[in-house]
C-alpha cells in the first residue's frame, strides 16, 4: 500500500486464496479451498501519523458431509507512526 500525502485516503482492493494443505481427517482444517476479498483504507495525518482500516468477507470451504454456511466478515482499525523512510510501526 502506498502512503500518500493527498487529502484523500489510499484505497486498495485485496483478495486471497488459501490452498487446502490441511487434513480434515486429522482435525487440522476443512481440506477445502478458502477465498476472500476486501478493501484496505489508509489515511495520512501530517507527516508521521497514519490511520488504517480493513474489511474483508471470507468464504471458507466446507468439510465433506457438512452443510453449514461458512462465510465470515472481518474488520480491523488501527494506526501507525512513520519513524523515517525505512521504519514504521503499526497497531491494530
Amino acid at each position: 500500500m502506498t502512503i500518500t500525502g493527498a487529502i484523500y485516503p489510499a484505497i486498495d482492493l485485496t483478495a486471497g486464496v488459501k490452498f487446502p494443505t490441511a487434513s480434515n481427517d486429522r482435525g487440522l482444517g476443512s481440506g477445502q479451498f478458502d477465498y476472500g476479498q476486501g478493501f484496505s483504507f489508509l489515511k495520512r495525518f501530517g507527516k508521521k501519523v497514519v490511520a488504517l482500516a480493513d474489511t474483508e468477507i471470507s468464504f471458507h470451504g466446507r468439510p465433506d458431509g457438512s452443510d453449514s454456511n461458512r462465510i465470515r466478515f472481518d474488520y480491523s482499525v488501527g494506526g501507525g507512526y512513520l519513524f523515517n523512510n525505512q521504519w514504521s510501526g503499526y497497531f491494530f
